[in-house]
């Protein structure tokens, strides 16, 4: 399995796929809310099903902990796009 790594300085220090600038929480909207599959993941973002596969078992086991990062980065963007 791919290592899911946490680095201060990277990405905010979110979980990431390990060599890669790829959040966690980017694979679970991209999976989740745009209803892509792995096999097209893989080849848009030219990751290994391992590491597709890994970000997504690890979005099932912390599930809370990701939602909440997706939640705050859409707050963000809300924030940015209505000028405040």
């Amino acid at each position: 399995m791919a290592a899911i790594v946490a680095t201060p300085g990277t990405i905010g220090g979110k979980p990431r796929i390990d060599g890669h600038r790829i959040g966690v929480n980017h694979i679970a909207i991209w999976h989740e809310q745009m209803g892509m599959d792995i096999d097209e993941i893989m080849a848009e973002f030219d990751l290994t099903r391992d590491e597709v596969q890994s970000a997504l078992d690890y979005y099932a086991a912390h599930r809370s902990e990701i939602d909440m990062i997706i939640a705050e980065e859409e707050r963000i963007v809300a924030q940015i796009r209505s000028g405040v």
